[in-house]
């Protein structure tokens, strides 16, 4: 692939061409692996498929942003973004981080955080975005990505098993 460096074009948009749909769902389960290590809530079912899968019903939601991001060109991650009436989502907040997602050769470079930044300038409004206690490289991302888009102007809570940061951009 090369080395990524600052200068990598980073791209966040809809999916819904059928390509970019397939892309989603590959990096929808790589995403749920992952996450697995940090909670029992998911698993693989009698098909080697991660369960719950969230996904699906997003999809066709049209409070539900499902945003791929591309770095050079490439698929490398997501960003599943809620807007209200969605109904998983605080009832003071208007739009939510419901998951996000960067591949591993992806992260590090810098991608993660314009991703996040676009996301969070793309839809004004009061956010909540949500991390797993014991996921701390996420946590640290999403703390520093949150100061720099708010001047550091947000709170944070800590209720079971979840870091839950709010703020308005």
């Amino acid at each position: 692939m090369g080395t990524l460096g600052d200068s990598v074009d980073v791209q966040l948009a809809r999916a819904t061409t059928e390509a970019e749909l397939a892309a989603l769902r590959r990096l929808y389960a790589i995403y749920l692996h992952d996450i697995s290590a940090y909670s029992s809530h998911y698993e693989l079912d009698a098909e080697a498929r991660w369960q719950p899968d969230y996904l699906e019903n997003m999809l066709p939601r049209p409070e539900c942003h499902c945003l791929l991001i591309r770095a050079g060109g490439k698929p490398a991650g997501f960003a599943l973004v809620t807007v209200k009436p969605f109904p998983h989502m605080a009832a003071d907040a208007d739009v939510r981080m419901a998951e996000f997602f960067v591949a591993q050769p992806y992260q590090r470079h810098g991608i993660g955080r314009s991703a996040a930044l676009q996301a969070l300038k793309s839809f004004p409004g009061t956010w909540t975005v949500e991390e797993l206690v014991g996921n701390a490289a996420a946590i640290a991302f999403w703390r520093a990505v949150i100061a720099e888009a708010t001047g550091g102007n947000y709170t944070e809570r800590e209720p079971a098993g979840e870091i839950v940061q709010r703020f308005t951009v």
